[in-house]
């Protein structure tokens, strides 16, 4: 009998690790889940669409399988919510003999089919959990639940059970421990002492609209009940009356949260002698001014996002078995009382008063909680020395950001502090001790973040003793010193390092071991000089970012950082790279972010970049980068792109194609030629387009009117050519267009108010202009320009444009800055440019403008004459021509006499022999210095296209005004 027991044993063994082996489904299981389908998609439905695609339908999605015998153990099936509303057969359930777990939330079940209903399931004994929420089932459905006898977990939330609920008709789950009836509207539950296991029970949002909260009068059917759910409710009686509260004896968690509370309700939560946690967050009311009952068992407090008085927190003093006190954004100001309040919890174990207005220093009686392991005072304001949290001996975490502590470097108020592992202070003040320890702490840190202000001289000594460092942060302090290689020799664990602004110097020295916990790495504004080791790849393989801006380090760019195969942020900007950039990078396949900008790099752009296809943000501006743009720099990724001052050039005709996502586009400074292609006009997300300061030429085209997102346009300083585009759009208003990029943005450079200026991260954001300055645009001002009532600046300064100036422009509420001087404009002022509010610069000036200047209210009442000089018509305030005394529209023309100076006493025959001389020999030496110097030569040339420029405006000035005087 023995050995038969045996063989049994091994053919089952080997029947259940072949099912392992095998890996598969059951076919039976399979079938069901297809008609299942089916069955959910009917009549035109898409839903589990990737059934069917792998063989094995333990892998398919809403499905989970059981590891050892592979039947279907999880079931979330779904269905279109545009099929509308509909009726379960639950039978397509039963071939799962083994399910656990079914869910069926939110899918418009009505109810189910006759005969269909959820007693077909009963037979199912392994059924545990069954989520029901969000349909629309009504109080019917209780007696078909009644007979799923091993349920532990039913959910009926957001349904519409109205009125009285028989809870009787539940009494057979005797297995059922967490019940969720919240979001319907349920008046009562009518008495049951059957669900004798019921250990949790949610009726959130059940008293709204007023209703009356009578169904809490029936919670005495759940003695056993320990966990309960009230929040979102409004209770304006007792909640629990003297009587009923016996019913509760073992309730030790109660949650009302998001509720109304008076006084009368509040006072009754005092009757719940067991009570251990209570979660009072984000209450609807102020708490009642006596506080808060005397529970003298409960041993964690939540009150965060409340709104209490200070006076809670003496009355918080008689919770003697009080652990946990949680008063996060709870409006408190003032000190923290040093008698009778929170120094009294001597069980105190976490303390959290984050994000209020909190003052003073911190008080002494605070070191009477030997207790306490976890305080965090975020975002207040107390200021001093941080000396009483030193006799906190049990403390292990320390949270203590964004307030006017000082903190010393050296830590030593806590050396004794044997548990201490978590120090976080930023955003206070570091000091150095006069005094020097040499003791050796008995803490060893795990997190040490202190980015502050002040002076943190040397780096501290008890950093030589710690070895569980798994985050340090000492950003800003003025720290003095080299790389600190042993950190990371000590510290195997190690995963983030920041050591930016700071006054560090030397070589970067790479530990002696390779490191692989290094995640992050940043040592960006400091005086670190020399080459960085070729090694640093090797060392370092498991970086995600690194961030070395702005040094002093030279020589080339390591190949090696291509072996940090999971790089995704590098920013090498700001430092005295030459050659060129790794062709190798593209093995970096996850790296998001390359900025190398304001270095000697001198090169083509590498054509290995075509492979990195995650690339969002590439930004090698300010270099020697030369060449034509290539066309594979199209990863879809590609979000901002920063490539001005630069020596490129050629068209860019087909570079960026397929960038859909580009936001950012910044080609100006380089010597770019042609047209602007008609795929920009694809580029649907563009916000900031620059090609300024480039030999552009041709038309601005029309497809820019296809990009709805433009906030900055900056075409200056080229050779465009026709007229303005009246479709053109610039997007005004604040708002982040790509909030993920939003904190990668490199700043732009734009003119506003004849200066230029850099802009970028939020400001960018909420800034919008269009400057077409410096081309040969020609024609009308079209009046729809004046519809961009969201921009702060336009410049159309420097063009050959004609006609008046619209009167649409006193729509451009928001504008700053409105140049529209250097043209041929003509016609009066727009009177109603006067409404502009915000304007702090205008000009008009050299134009054919004519009539009175605006009225000097307001902002125009700011403008001086240089706002309008340059045009012969026109006169008022500020210009010295009154209008009363203006030029006749017919003048005579102003004669001239000629014999002046025939008694002179030159010789003009030597005048003239001396003047040709010296005339060649200025062209020779101009001509020589041009020839030697390609640079200057490129200067002059545009110089004197300049002057033609403006000779020609003169010219035609004049000669009209001559014109008007012969006439």
């Amino acid at each position: 009998m023995g050995l038969n027991q045996l063989w049994v044993s091994v053919v089952m063994l080997l029947f259940l690790q072949g099912a392992r082996w095998c890996d598969c489904c059951w076919e039976d299981e399979r079938i069901a889940l297809l008609k299942l389908k089916a069955y959910f998609n009917y009549p035109n439905g898409n839903a589990m669409s990737s059934w069917e695609k792998i063989p094995n339908c333990c892998y398919w999605e809403y499905v989970a399988c059981s590891p050892i015998t592979r039947r279907v153990t999880s079931l979330y099936p779904w269905r279109d919510g545009r099929l509308g509303d509909w009726y379960l057969n639950t039978s397509f359930f039963l071939p799962f003999k083994e399910l656990n777990d079914l869910s069926l939330e939110q899918i418009n079940i009505l109810g189910c089919v006759k005969n269909e209903g959820f007693e077909r399931l009963w037979s199912l004994g392994n059924l545990e959990s069954l989520d029901l929420s969000f349909n629309k089932f009504n109080n019917s459905i209780l007696p078909s639940l009644s007979g799923l006898s091993s349920l532990k977990s039913l959910t009926l939330d957001n349904n519409r059970l109205k009125g009285k609920i028989n809870i009787q008709e539940l009494n057979n789950l005797t297995s059922l421990k967490e019940l969720n009836l919240q979001g319907n509207e349920i008046e009562g539950l009518k008495s049951s002492h059957g669900l004798s296991k019921l250990r949790k029970l949610i009726l959130n949002n059940m008293t709204t609209n007023e209703r009356s909260p009578s169904l809490l009068h029936s919670l005495g059917a759940f003695p056993y009940l320990k966990t309960l759910y009230l929040q979102y409710n409004n209770f304006h009686e007792k909640i629990f009356a003297q009587v009923e509260s016996e019913n509760f004896t073992n309730l030790e968690e109660l949650f009302l949260d998001s509720s109304s509370l008076n006084e009368e309700s509040l006072t009754s939560l005092g009757a719940l002698p067991s009570l251990k946690l209570l979660s009072l967050g984000s209450l609807r009311d102020n708490l009642p001014h006596q506080g808060l009952p005397s529970f003298k068992k409960l041993e964690h407090l939540h009150l965060d996002f409340s709104t209490i008085k200070n006076n809670v927190l003496h009355t918080i003093s008689k919770m003697i078995s009080l652990k946990t006190l949680s008063l996060v954004y709870c409006g408190l100001s003032g000190t923290i009382p040093a008698t009778q309040g929170i120094c009294e919890l001597k069980h105190l174990q976490m303390l959290d008063v984050s994000y209020n207005d909190l003052s003073g220093t911190l008080p002494w009686c605070l070191a009477n909680l030997t207790s306490l392991q976890r305080l965090y005072l975020i975002s207040n304001h107390f200021t001093g020395k941080i000396f009483p949290v030193g006799g906190l001996t049990s403390i292990q975490e320390l949270k203590l950001s964004g307030n006017h502590f000082q903190i010393p470097i050296s830590l030593s108020p806590f050396f004794n502090h044997t548990r201490l592992k978590h120090l976080q202070g930023e955003d206070n003040e570091v000091y150095t001790e006069l005094e020097v320890h040499n003791l050796i702490p008995k803490f060893q840190l795990e997190t040490l973040v202190l980015p502050c202000l002040g002076y943190g001289g040397a780096f501290p000594k008890f950093l030589y003793h710690q070895h569980n460092l798994r985050v340090v942060d000492l950003s800003h302090i003025k720290m003095k010193g080299g790389f600190p290689f042993w950190l990371l020799d000590n510290n195997t664990n190690l995963e983030e390092l920041s050591l930016a602004n700071n006054s560090l110097s030397g070589p970067l020295q790479l530990p002696s071991h390779l490191h692989m916990r290094l995640s992050n790495l940043d040592i960006s504004n400091n005086g670190f000089h020399g080459h960085i080791p070729m090694a640093i790849g090797a060392s370092f393989p498991m970086l995600l970012n690194l961030k070395m801006s702005r040094n002093g380090f030279s020589g080339s760019i390591p190949s090696s950082l291509s072996n940090i195969s999971f790089l995704e942020v590098l920013q090498l900007d700001g430092n005295r790279f030459s050659g060129c950039i790794p062709d190798n990078l593209y093995k970096c396949s996850y790296l998001e972010m390359l900025d190398v900008s304001d270095n000697h790099l001198s090169c083509r752009i590498p054509g290995s970049m075509s492979n990195v296809s995650s690339l969002k943000v590439l930004d090698l501006s300010r270099n020697n980068i030369f060449g034509s743009l290539p066309s594979y720099i199209n990863p879809s990724s590609l979000v901002l792109v920063y490539l001005s001052y630069n020596r490129l050039q050629g068209s860019i005709k087909n570079a960026f194609y397929g960038c859909s996502d580009l936001i950012t586009l910044d080609l100006g400074h380089n010597f770019l030629t042609g047209t602007i292609p008609e795929m920009i006009g694809s580029l649907s997300m563009l916000g900031y387009l620059f090609l300024s300061y480039n030999n552009l030429e041709g038309e601005i085209p029309k497809h820019l009117c296809n990009l709805d997102l433009l906030r900055l346009i900056d075409l200056s300083h080229n050779n465009f050519s026709g007229q303005i585009l009246p479709c053109l759009r610039c997007t005004g208003g604040s708002g982040v267009i790509d909030p993920e990029t939003d904190d990668d943005r490199q700043p732009l450079d734009f003119t506003i108010k004849w200066s230029t200026y850099s802009y970028q991260g939020k400001i960018l954001s909420m800034f919008s202009g269009i400057d077409l300055s410096h081309n040969k645009l020609s024609g009308e001002i079209p009046p729809e320009i004046g519809a961009l009532s969201g921009i702060q600046v336009l410049n159309l300064s420097h063009n050959n444009l004609t006609g008046p100036i619209p009167p649409t422009f006193s729509n451009l509420s928001e504008i700053e800055s409105l140049d529209l001087s250097y043209n041929n404009l003509d016609g009066k002022i727009p009177p109603q440019l006067i409404q502009l509010t915000s304007l702090a610069v205008f000009s008009v000036a050299n134009n054919n403008l004519s009539g009175s200047t605006p009225k000097r209210v307001a902002q125009f009442a700011t403008f001086d004459e240089s706002s309008y000089e340059g045009n012969p018509f026109l006169c008022g305030l500020p210009l010295s021509m009154s209008c009363s005394a203006a030029i006749s529209p017919s003048p005579s023309p102003r004669v001239s006499t000629v014999d002046e100076a025939e008694s002179g006493f030159i010789d003009m025959d030597v005048f003239y022999v001396s003047f040709v001389v010296a005339y060649i020999i200025i062209l020779l030496t101009i001509a020589a210095v041009l020839w030697i110097n390609p640079y200057w030569r490129q200067a002059w040339f545009y110089f004197i296209e300049v002057s033609f420029t403006k000779c020609q405006y003169f010219l035609e000035d004049n000669v009209y005004v001559l014109f008007k005087f012969r006439v």
